[in-house]
């Protein structure tokens, strides 16, 4: 019986040890991949920051579009349900 508690012990160990080798290098290679593409995301990131304008914002932070889509929403779906 112990014999079997040993070798059972002996594979969990094995196991979760080489899951956390994979772990370790898997991480380390994301980070080496993250270190190369974060040089080629920036100038594009620049790029469509110079773009891009703010929508105004009403009193709580939301933006004035963002509310004209959703009352139009609401408008099309009661026009729906009235028909």
């Amino acid at each position: 019986m112990t014999q079997t508690l040993v070798k059972a012990a002996s594979i969990m160990m094995t196991g979760m040890v080489g899951v956390f080798v994979f772990l370790i290098v898997l991480i380390f290679l994301v980070k080496l991949i993250a270190r190369f593409a974060k040089n080629d995301v920036q100038p594009e990131q620049a790029r469509s920051n110079e773009h891009q304008t703010i929508a105004p914002m009403t009193s709580n932070g939301v933006s004035t579009s963002h509310i004209a889509a959703i009352s139009a929403a609401i408008a099309q779906y009661r026009k729906q349900q009235q028909g």
